[in-house]
């Protein structure tokens, strides 16, 4: 086996510890090495039938069982290794879905669904999901809900009930990317109600005042230093001034939210044919007043910002305004969780589910003490190629599969990491 692998693959084949990450660039053989390390631990005594091996597309899966039949084919044909290629068909060599799916299968009892379900295609999904979102929308038309009433208010802009449809729609696109996403918004809405130093939401402001306040603080006593070099006085002083305000009193977020959202930065001396200002020529010095224009006009966006986000009120009264808001949010969660029902009711009723419901029902099933344990029974090793690609939903299946990062092999590679937009997460290969 080592002849066609360099040293550091042959490493990772032969590696005895439980939990591993390969990160390396595209065309450098992750896949084959993984394949390779899955026959070594066959060849050593692992059951393929205990094996979890999740690829990203089902052409994927099927080459994959194909070479790795091909390499146990290569290390012998004692009755053992028979045995395993035999097992090698029925392995769970698949996608997440696939392998979401067979979950549900098994365990349906938990979730309470058809065994015999199926994916329902795209077009079908869509229609449902407007009917359901058109059936919520009555529901609360026909209620006496006031709080409905000034959240729509709000959010159907223009009093076009599509636009509030849409932001909904995307809210529940959001709820689906998460693993638990009641349990996320609990977390959220807390820090909207409990006011102090620990607070994230308020660390977060305080960070991004403090921080643009020091970088281009920063970069006018920069700009500063070569105005002095060429002895253009007036410029530097702007300068010198832009710096102190932006580098000086920033304590505590009251503070800083006062400051920024009334800092008034100083512009350059106006070019004045009859006034030499220094030593840079004409174009030169048109070059450092862009720079100048453009770090002014960052700090000025910012402060604008939050001059609208305060509108001259101290942090008490905002943050009780915060938690006023919180009746609003509620209700938009509301609104989602009735949709999410009345949705899922109806593709039910199709006998089908979609794919983020294959993700969210085999998590439900693996929240299942009795379930995950016979589950983990089953699996001992999990193997995940393209870990780059996964979202939060599917590393916490792997994640509950494998005991908290016990018996994992992952592969990968962050700069190949290109399905964000559909809720691909690049931290799970980053913080693994």
């Amino acid at each position: 086996m080592s002849k066609n692998f360099t040293t550091t693959q042959q490493n990772i084949i032969n590696y005895d510890g439980k939990n591993m990450l390969v990160s390396a660039s595209a065309g450098t053989g992750k896949t084959t090495v993984m394949i390779a390390r899955i026959a070594r631990l066959i060849a050593d005594g692992a059951d393929v039938s205990q094996l979890v091996v999740v690829t990203f597309t089902n052409l994927a899966a099927a080459e994959m069982k194909t070479r790795l039949a091909d390499k146990l084919r290569s290390m012998g044909n004692d009755p053992r290794m028979v045995q395993q290629l035999e097992k090698l068909d029925t392995a769970s060599i698949s996608t997440i879905h696939s392998f979401c799916s067979d979950l549900l299968r098994n365990y349906f009892y938990v979730v309470d669904i058809d065994p015999s379900f199926s994916v329902l295609d795209t077009v079908t999904v869509n229609a449902l999901r407007t009917a359901a979102m058109d059936d919520v929308f009555k529901e609360y038309f026909q209620s006496d809900d006031e709080i409905f009433r000034r959240v729509y208010k709000i959010f159907a802009t223009g009093r076009k009930e599509e636009n509030f449809k849409k932001i909904l729609k995307k809210l529940y696109d959001f709820s689906r990317s998460i693993d638990d996403f009641d349990g996320w918004y609990a977390q959220k809405r807390q820090n909207f109600l409990t006011f102090d130093e620990a607070n994230p939401v308020l660390q977060r402001i305080f960070e991004d005042i403090f921080g643009n306040a020091t970088f281009f603080g920063n970069a006018f006593a920069d700009l500063q230093k070569q105005f002095d070099a060429l002895a253009m006085e007036d410029f530097a002083k702007a300068c010198a001034e832009n710096a102190r305000l932006l580098l000086d009193g920033w304590e505590n977020l009251q503070q800083a939210l006062w400051n920024i959202s009334k800092i008034k930065l100083l512009s350059l001396p106006k070019r004045n044919a009859k006034k030499t200002f220094g030593m840079a020529d004409k174009e030169f010095e048109e070059k450092l007043r862009s720079d100048f224009d453009y770090l002014k006009k960052q700090v000025d966006n910012i402060s604008a910002k939050y001059r609208t986000l305060c509108a001259g009120k101290d942090l008490q009264t905002l943050c009780g305004e915060t938690a006023e808001a919180v009746a609003y949010t509620d209700k938009l969660v509301e609104i989602l969780q009735r949709f999410e029902q009345k949705f899922f009711n109806a593709k039910k009723q199709r006998g089908g589910v979609d794919f983020n419901d294959l993700e969210h029902l085999a998590l439900k099933i693996l929240r299942n003490d009795e379930a995950l344990q016979s589950v983990r029974e089953r699996y001992s090793m999990v193997f995940v190629d393209e870990y780059q690609d996964t979202n939060h939903p599917q590393y916490r299946i792997v994640q509950l599969i494998c005991k908290e990062h016990q018996n994992i092999c992952v592969v990968g590679d962050d700069d190949q990491s290109i399905y964000g937009w559909r809720g691909a997460d690049i931290r799970n290969i980053l913080e693994f």
